[in-house]
Parts: C-alpha cells; structure tokens; sequence
C-alpha cells in the first residue's frame, strides 16, 4: 500500500473562513490513501514535505527553495460548468482522489462547480522541475479530454503552495485504485534537487536565466530591502500606473474606446477623529486569500502591458510589486517575489493580440480631474454632474432642429437613441434661450 507524504495542519477547521493563516502549522506526515480521505473530509490543511529544524513547521518556514518531496500532485478546477463527478468520469487518466472544495456553488464565486483532482504517483517529486514537468503533463492528459480546459489555477505547479480540505457538511470526496508513474505524464525524473532549488535572486545573476532581466540591481534590491522602500527607490525609473493616460481640459477628460482601467471594489467604512469626530469613508477592498489573487495579479498585469504593450520586465514587476504592498494580503508570501516574477513573465510571454479583458463594469464616458476641483473649490460630485450636463447638451444641440416643436425634437432625438425626459429637453431650451415655438422662415 502506498503512502502519501505530506504535510498535515496540526488543527483542522470547519470552514475555509476560520483558517487563521498566520498561525498555520504542519507536521510532516506519511499516510494510507484513506486515511487522507478523511482528513480531506474533516478539514485539515495540507502541503508536500519541505527541509525544516522539525518535523512540525509553521507556514512561513516552507518555501520553494527548502522543497523536500512530493508523490501528489494536485490540479484546481474553478469556475466549471460542469459536476465534479461528470468531469471526472470523462477523464482517460483519473485522479487517486477528487473532492468538492469550499467553494463550490458558492453564490459569490457566481454558482460554478470547483473541485480539486489528487494524483499519487510511485516515484518521489525531488524538485520543483519536476513537480511543474508533472503538473504540465497531466493539464496535458486533462486537455486530451477536455480541449478548452483552461486551467485557470496553476497553484498546484508550486512546490510550497498549501491546499486546504473541506470540512463542510456538503463535501464529497471520492477516491480510486489509480496510482500512476511520472512516464504516465510524460514527466521526466531528476534525481538532484540542489540547482533546480537555487534562488531566483541566484538565478536572476546567472546565465542561465529564464527572464528577461536587464536592469540586475533592481532584481536584487527586490530580494534585498523591503517592498516600501524599493517603491520609493525606484519610483523615477518605473513609474506605477493602473489605467489607460488621460488629457484632461477644463476639469475632466473624455474616456476613449480603448481606455483601460484596473478597477477596485470599495467598501463603506467609519472612523473616529482624535476629536471624536465619527464620519463615513471609502476604502479599497483588499485582496485576501480565496479572492483568486494569483489571478486578479495576472489580469491586472495583462491590463498594464494592453495600456502598455512595449513595458519591460522590470518595469511590470515594479508594477506587481506595488499592486501587492497596497492592494493584496500577502500575509501567507503566496505571492512571494518569485511568483510575481512568474506572473509577469507569463503576461509578457501572450501575444498582445489574444489580450481580451473582459468586464461586466460599463465604462464611465468621463472622469473629472480632482486637482481641478480642490483648487476651485468644487466637489468632484457637483464637477460631475456640471460635466454630465454639458455633454447632454453637446449631445442635443448636434440634432436639434430649429424648425421643429418640442415635442417633434423631443421625438427625433428619442429616434437617434438620445436618452433624455421631456422636461429636460425644456430646461435646454430656457437654459440657451431658444424660443419653445419653432421657428419659421418668413414667406417672401
């Protein structure tokens, strides 16, 4: 019988939610294939074995580099249309394992089935080369099936990624006879994990390097100082930016075509002055983990490079690396500098041509310039409706027709797809002056 090495949590939780992340623990464990059903089913969290002073270690001790072993490979699928069982049942190579996780048909993921595919194999994983070889050749397998997969989570690639169980009353959790060789996938074995664990700051300064690195001090600054000060060094070499540039004239810039934005959700918040002063702000939503932060940093990434398609390497990770310090919980390092350096690689390697963002926010036709405002002393509020209102009227008077009636124009405009009320079609008339009677050529 075939035991599992890995890393079992010392605790296990009844919901995703109550993980306190930071005090995460682990054990090293080796257990049957069914004794990991269980504890998949009672919520315990999990991850491969890593090179620690014991054999019980707390989350921030397990890294790439201190990778161990692995003989599971795990394989997310989010956001499936499809039930875990059908899916499964369609696969040529099935899983050892497969279980629903947290997350499935949760009605703020959008209802979609998400489920996670274990996978033992015979031979120990020594390094990170070949856990990702591994990983390759099953989405590879899955895709033999399933040609459109899109292996949206590639978490399971990662030697020091952490998987959690699901110790809801809904789980389901199933398992098979199937124990499989790395051959089985294609997947080669290397016997030496030495230089495949070396650091990326190590690898960066080699020639044997897989980025495209040309400015090295700001690669070792980034392993070298703390986030908040390599943005503050670096912030005249590698501007940061999140939206398409704007021209603004007389308070506000009009929104082109291809305007692209990163948009943040915000939220409502109250705070107490020092004076005892209660009043209510906006704040940025923070990024934390089970919001598809992997994700969200590799869209935002794809963004940058649409709104600058010649940005280099560099520049885009200082992007990453400020995206995470103000808008990310990274407090379990999952998006540690190796990953970033990963995400922006990985964008910079799409053609520019297959970068479609998708949103389901409709785009503002303007923005007012803040600045602007502070100085004259008008609320950003007030400059918005004072600008909507000028547009309407451009809008209006490039179909107004002198010779009609009110209600004719008011007809015609509706016709041209002109949202507008009567009344305020009134209210252009008296605010330009414009006889409400249409005007009349005098018969000669």
């Amino acid at each position: 019988m075939i035991a599992l090495k890995l890393s079992l949590s010392l605790e296990h939780y009844a919901t995703k939610e109550s993980i306190d992340i930071k005090k995460l623990c682990f054990k090293r464990s080796s257990i049957s294939i069914e004794d990991f059903v269980k504890h998949i089913k009672e919520g315990f969290c999990f991850c491969h074995w890593f090179t620690t002073k014991a054999d019980t270690f707390k989350i921030y001790e397990k890294k790439n580099d201190n990778f161990d072993r692995a003989n599971v490979v795990f394989v997310d699928v989010d956001d499936s249309n499809m039930e875990m069982k059908q899916f499964v049942c369609g696969l040529s190579k099935k899983p050892t394992i497969y279980y629903t996780t947290p997350s499935n048909l949760c009605p703020s993921k959008g209802n979609k089935y998400r489920f996670r595919l274990c996978y033992v194999f015979r031979e120990d994983i020594l390094n990170g080369k070949t856990l990702a070889s591994a990983y390759r050749g099953i989405i590879k397998e899955i895709r033999k099936d399933y040609p459109t997969y899109p292996d949206q989570d590639s978490c399971g690639a990662r030697p020091a990624q952490y998987m959690n169980g699901n110790g809801t009353p809904r789980c389901e959790v199933y398992s098979t006879d199937k124990v499989y060789t790395l051959s089985d996938f294609g997947a080669a074995l290397v016997e030496s994990a030495h230089h495949e664990n070396r650091s990326v700051k190590e690898s960066a300064n080699s020639n044997e390097c897989v980025y495209p690195i040309k400015d090295k001090d700001f690669i070792n600054d980034l392993f070298e100082i703390p986030p908040s000060e390599l943005i503050i060094k670096y912030r005249e070499r590698y501007c940061y930016f999140d939206h398409t540039e704007l021209t603004y004239n007389n308070g506000y810039a009009l929104i082109p075509e291809n305007y692209q934005e990163i948009y943040r959700s915000w939220y409502q918040d109250v705070v107490t002055s020092n004076s005892g002063d209660i009043r209510k702000v906006s704040v940025v939503k923070i990024k934390r983990d089970g919001d598809n932060r992997r994700k969200c940093l590799f869209v935002s990434a794809l963004i940058r490079r649409k709104i600058f398609p010649t940005i280099t390497f560099e520049h885009l990770l200082y992007n990453l690396v400020a995206e995470r310090q103000w808008y990310y919980d990274n407090s379990d390092n999952t998006l540690n500098n190796q990953e970033l350096m990963r995400i922006a690689n990985n964008a910079l390697n799409m053609e520019y041509e297959k970068i479609n963002i998708k949103t389901k926010r409709k785009p503002s036709k303007f923005k007012v310039d803040k600045l602007y405002c502070s100085e004259r002393g008008i609320k950003p509020k007030s400059m918005v409706g004072i600008v909507r209102r000028k547009l309407k009227d451009e809008e209006i008077g490039n179909l107004y027709d002198c010779s009609l009636s009110v209600k004719d124009n008011f007809a015609m405009l509706k016709a041209n797809g002109i949202k507008i009320g009567l009344s305020r079609l009134y209210e252009f008339y008296d605010r330009n002056n414009i006889p409400r009677r249409p005007y009349k050529k005098p018969i000669e």
